[in-house]
């Protein structure tokens, strides 16, 4: 992983949002700052690719996926054997870039 994460590394676009799934747990990480409804259309795009549309309906009963959408600004990725993990900084951290997160 180069010192710069771009949008690439977050995976193949959806809906022209690149995000990553969770390894652990239902969640999302987009590259950017989105508006929500594109956000929910690029997930939704994702969970049927993986087929697994039906469990994550069953895991938001009496919730909703815009409740759960935190726009953030990250730095200081690092590479795992699951993709990347990052820190949380403030807006104007040098190599801060914006991140949408969607945890449930």
């Amino acid at each position: 992983m180069s010192a710069i994460i771009t949008a690439e590394d977050f995976g193949l676009p959806r809906h022209g949002i690149h995000l990553f799934e969770h390894e652990d747990d239902w969640g999302w990480t987009a590259y950017g700052h989105h508006e929500a409804r594109r956000l929910i259309a690029a997930i939704s795009h994702q969970v049927r690719e993986y087929g697994v549309a039906e469990e994550l309906r069953e895991f938001l009963v009496g919730t909703a996926l815009t409740d759960h959408i935190i726009e953030a600004w990250a730095y200081r990725f690092r590479a795992t054997d699951e993709g990347f993990e990052f820190e949380f900084c403030e807006a104007g951290t040098p190599w801060a870039v914006p991140v949408t997160v969607v945890s449930p």
